[in-house]
Formats: structure tokens, C-alpha cells, sequence
């Protein structure tokens, strides 16, 4: 009789733990469910419908058509789910394939994506650490990309002027087809495009023609610590500095190492842009300004520089940019 006691104990206890882990799970999603609702009703987001589930193992929430406008940037959606485990509340999965919309004063931009993912962490005060986010098959009407990864890091510097990060992000793009009216010499589709950089300055509070006048003007820059394209055979690395003028239109200083641009020159005289012969001379000087770059490939250093929306290689007008059309406020 004494050798049976143990089994009715063990099943008390467990159903014990059962009931006060679902007791737990289920306080825990309702806390959550009612932040969500409190940020809600504070920042103006709506949705459709919002569904709770992922008992026992995960927490799990599902916004259907979810909507926010925050700080002048908008943003909808077909719907959202993040996910995160009922131990550890500062590491969250988020998905939401499908359709996206986004708006600011500048504009405005819809995507479609077969995949987008970003990992969010948190520190124990609930502030942000950083984020990571990927997506495959990322369709605009001006571009589509095979993957986009993005990386971003708010920092906190004890002291914090024009000279401090305060901000950093990567960007990686893979496969990045261009619309058939964008003029495109070396094909539609860029290899790849990395970017790294980092902002210097306190952040504009928003995405305001002022803030981010007001940002620029009180020394507020951008270094691009790393740039990275490959176009058919012609391939950029660099870094510099961006920045904008006192019309709030923008200024850049880059130092790039070019290699392939004789391919270029080949298709700008296909395409009548260029005289052969010109190609040709062009070509002979590069080729005698050229250097091996750190696996022994002839490139050239070249400066580029934008102001004035005009965008110049070394001394020699590229283009000319349309200017910034700053909305009235």
C-alpha cells in the first residue's frame, strides 16, 4: 500500500504545476493583450481583430489589417504575428508577409513581400536593443529584390553632440531588379548592395521636414562607414559622409574605389550616349590611372561628390538629381 502512494502524489503535483502554468500563461498573455490595447489607445494604432494563442509553449498574438501613424510616418498592413516564449519576453519574432503601405511627408510606398521576419530584442526596461529584419521576394512598382536584411541599433552615448552615433544600421540587398523605364546600362538586376552607416547627432524626433532640417543644421550627419554595389561586371566600394544643405537638400562626399568602368564606357557608346572614340581615349585613361585593389584588380579612386543635385565622379558631371520637394507644414 505504501509502495502506491507515491504515483496519486505525482499526479496531484503535476496537475498542481499544470494548473498554475496555465494560471501563469494566461495572466501573462492577458498583461500583454492589455499594454497592446494601453499603446494602442496612447499612439492612435488600430486593427481588425487581434487573436491570442500559442498555449502551452509560446505567446503569440495576430493583428489582422493592422494601422499606426506615429511622428508623420504611416503604416498599414495585411496582417501582423509576433511571437516570443512565456520565460522570456524580450526576444520577439515578428512575421508579416503579404501586402505593406508605408507614408511620410515625403511620399509614400507600397510593397509586397513574400517573406519579412525581424527578431526584436529588448532589455529588462522593455527599450529597444536592436533589430533585425529579413525578407525574400520584396516587390515595389519601381523594384523587386530577391532578399533584403536590415539591421539597426539605437545607441546611447553619455554624451551626445554632432560628433556622436547615436544610431547605426546595415542594410544588405541581393538581386535588386530595376522597372523597365529606369535606364539601366548594365542590366536590371544588381548582384548586391550593402550599406553601413551610422548617424551622428541627436535624432530627429520625427520624420518632419523640420525635425529633420532642424537635425542637419545643428550638425547632424550621416557617415557611411561602408558601400558596397555589384552591377554586372562594374563593382563600388566606398564610405563618406552624407548631409543636408540649409535648403534641406542633399549634400555628399564619398571616397570610392570603381573597377569595370570600361565596361561602362562600352555601353554608354552603345547607347549613343558617348562617341566610340571618346570611349576609347576614356578607357586608355583609366586604364593608366587605374590600381590593383587588395586582390590585385585594376580600379580606379575616385571621389564622388553630390551638391547642388549635381553628382560628380572625380571632376566629371555623372547626373544631375531632381531636388528634394520638402511638403508644406
Amino acid at each position: 500500500m505504501t509502495l502506491r502512494r507515491p504515483l496519486p502524489i505525482l499526479v496531484a503535483a503535476l496537475t498542481v504545476l499544470a494548473a498554475a502554468y496555465s494560471a501563469y500563461w494566461f495572466h501573462v498573455a492577458g498583461t500583454l493583450r492589455k499594454g497592446l490595447d494601453e499603446w494602442a489607445a496612447r499612439v492612435g494604432a488600430q486593427w481588425e481583430s487581434a487573436e491570442t494563442s500559442g498555449f502551452p509553449f509560446r505567446l503569440a498574438l495576430t493583428l489582422t489589417a493592422p494601422r499606426l501613424s506615429v511622428n508623420g510616418i504611416g503604416w498599414q498592413a495585411d496582417a501582423v504575428n509576433a511571437q516570443a516564449s512565456p520565460f522570456d519576453l524580450t526576444r520577439i519574432t515578428v512575421s508579416a508577409p503579404g501586402h505593406h503601405r508605408l507614408t511620410s511627408p515625403h511620399g509614400e510606398l507600397e510593397l509586397a513581400a513574400e517573406t519579412l521576419t525581424a527578431l526584436v530584442r529588448l532589455d529588462l526596461a522593455g527599450r529597444l536593443e536592436d533589430v533585425a529584419v529579413t525578407g525574400d521576394g520584396i516587390a515595389t512598382a519601381g523594384w523587386q529584390a530577391g532578399r533584403i536584411e536590415l539591421s539597426a541599433t539605437p545607441l546611447a552615448p553619455a554624451i551626445i553632440d554632432h560628433q556622436t552615433s547615436t544610431f547605426q544600421a546595415r542594410l544588405a540587398v541581393r538581386e535588386l531588379t530595376l522597372a523597365d523605364e529606369v535606364p539601366a546600362f548594365l542590366g536590371r538586376t544588381i548582384g548586391s548592395v550593402d550599406l553601413a552607416a551610422q548617424w551622428k547627432g541627436a535624432l530627429p524626433v520625427d520624420a518632419r521636414p523640420r525635425s529633420l532640417k532642424d537635425w542637419a543644421a545643428s550638425g547632424g550627419t550621416v557617415e557611411l562607414t561602408r558601400l558596397a554595389i555589384e552591377w554586372g561586371k562594374l563593382a563600388l566600394d566606398g564610405e563618406g559622409t552624407l548631409a543636408l544643405d540649409p535648403a534641406g537638400q542633399p549634400l555628399a562626399a564619398l571616397s570610392t574605389r570603381v573597377r569595370g568602368l570600361p565596361v561602362l564606357l562600352d555601353q554608354l557608346a552603345e547607347a549613343g550616349l558617348i562617341q566610340p572614340d571618346a570611349a576609347n581615349t576614356m578607357k586608355f585613361l583609366l586604364m593608366m590611372l587605374s590600381k590593383p585593389d587588395a586582390q590585385g584588380r585594376p580600379a580606379i579612386n575616385a571621389p564622388v561628390t553630390l551638391q547642388d543635385g549635381a553628382v560628380f565622379l572625380g571632376p566629371a558631371l555623372l547626373t544631375r538629381i531632381p531636388p528634394i520637394i520638402w511638403p508644406e507644414e
